[in-house]
């Protein structure tokens, strides 16, 4: 069983601006041969776990003692490397500014060896010793308490946390030293965001593929910091950095922060941009914001000729419900008819029927009961029909259908419906149609339906009155 120390929400966040900051946890119990290979039984066991519960149940004063307890009575325990931890974590549940200087004591040895070896020099016999779950659960802990210390004026314990930041043999590439970097870059802005911005600016200079997280995470920090330097340096990186994923979430922030200069760069990156990754994740972002230049130029792109289909596709997927009003239904309408590719076409009535409406219902069923339609238009229309239609459109559809298939799909879907006008089709089917498949089908259906003219529907049919 691993350890898992949640990171602060800058580095679990990266491109949601919305995450929250999880917890920490404190190390596993150890079974039979034990997380880390260890044989046997141990004398600690039983208030090793005791300790454990009275975590899990929120005693941290009696769970820190006793972690402490186990340490000085076995001082040969293989729980020893683990105690330490624990007893911080207990601490640092408390909260009191005692409670976490003695937090940070405990951490301090080792987790100063660690920042020394969680890197990509790091040894295996390193590796073995401690396990880089651990490594970086043990220094997450130590940021997150001195950061708590610096809150309440801890002048030391906020050097701590700069000093964690400034490593200069930092490697965001191994995951320990990635985590702990970013953990500490958050817990540097939210002290002291002027502090933190220098080293937010040498992280973004950073462009080797090795850094694309914690430069990610840099933009995260810049789009909550939203001032005018921030919000320059992001429209900067949405422009130059060469990773797809790093612009795609400096963009994300510009018609947030710069209005209608931001939807002006996205309309750029749009004309500009050969990556498609880069184009898609610029129309993500204009179809997400609520400013009206910002859905002018969805529209734009839709009509262009001269981009991509899955870019087309792409911005007509865009439009939904949540953002989209009546004029944007009209304009799709609109649009049906100037496009000749059937993927735009179904990608249009699929917009449409997000966003709804009285009018849009009956153009999605002409389209429906138009024969002169594709097969696939055709059948991406009868299929919202028949998700979302009344009773009444999917009779109309019925008597508009020239397929077998879709006459046949409309049976048994109206043997679902409750309404009376479903059962007088289905019995007007049974006597009237031509085709006998769907008249067993209709009479089927009214006998599941327990209907009580199924015997009047069978006498008229055996006796030979017929169509």
């Amino acid at each position: 069983m691993k350890l898992s120390i949640a990171l602060l929400a800058v580095g679990a966040a990266v491109g949601s601006s919305a995450a929250q900051t999880p917890s920490p946890t404190p190390f596993p119990l150890m079974d039979g041969a034990g997380t880390h290979g260890i044989q046997g039984s141990d004398p600690a066991d039983s208030l090793y776990r005791v300790a454990h519960d009275l975590l899990a149940r929120g005693e941290y004063g009696r769970s820190a003692q006793l972690f402490r307890q186990i340490g000085e009575k076995y001082p040969k325990s293989r729980y020893q490397e683990e105690l330490p931890y624990n007893e911080a974590f207990a601490r640092y549940r408390i909260g009191t500014t005692r409670e976490l200087e003695t937090a940070s004591r405990l951490l301090e040895p080792r987790a100063k060896k660690l920042l020394g070896v969680v890197t990509a020099s790091s040894s295996p016999s390193d590796d073995r010793r401690f396990g880089r779950t651990r490594d970086g659960d043990v220094v997450g802990l130590y940021i997150r308490v001195n950061q708590a210390l610096a809150q309440r004026g801890n002048s030391d314990a906020a050097n701590i946390v700069k000093g964690i930041v400034a490593q200069p043999n930092a490697n965001a590439c191994d995951g320990d030293d990635g985590d702990f970097k970013r953990e500490a870059m958050g817990a540097l802005s939210q002290m002291d965001p002027s502090q933190a911005m220098p080293i937010i600016k040498r992280v973004l200079d950073k462009r080797d593929e090795c850094n694309v997280s914690l430069r990610k995470s840099a933009v995260f920090l810049l789009g909550r910091v939203g001032d005018a330097e921030a919000t320059q340096i992001l429209a900067s990186t949405a422009k130059g950095d060469p990773s797809p994923s790093v612009r795609a979430d400096a963009m994300g922030w510009l018609p947030k922060l710069m209005g209608d200069a931001g939807v002006a760069q996205l309309e750029e990156v749009l004309r500009t941009e050969q990556d498609e990754r880069v184009q898609r994740a610029a129309v993500r972002t204009l179809a997400s914001s609520s400013n009206a230049r910002a859905r002018a130029a969805i529209r734009a792109l839709v009509d262009r000729k001269d981009v991509s289909l899955n870019l087309r596709l792409d911005a007509i997927r865009s439009i939904s419900s949540d953002r989209a009003t009546n004029d944007d239904a009209g304009y799709l309408r609109g649009l049906y008819s100037r496009v000749d590719d059937d993927q735009l076409k179904a990608a249009i009535i699929g917009a449409v029927t997000r966003v709804g409406g009285h009018d849009s219902d009956e153009w999605i069923l002409g389209i429906a009961k138009n024969p002169n339609e594709s097969s696939s238009v055709r059948g991406a229309a009868i299929g919202v029909v028949m998700r979302s239609g009344t009773v009444a459109d999917w009779i109309a559809l019925y008597d508009a259908a020239q397929s077998l298939d879709v006459r046949s799909r409309l049976v048994t879907a109206l043997e679902n419906r409750k309404e009376a006008e479903a059962a007088d089709k289905l019995v007007d089917i049974a006597k009237m149609s031509t085709v006998p498949s769907l008249r067993r089908e209709a009479l089927s259906a009214l006998m599941r339906r327990k209907d009580p003219r199924v015997p009047q529907v069978l006498d008229e049919i055996m006796n030979g009155r017929k169509p």
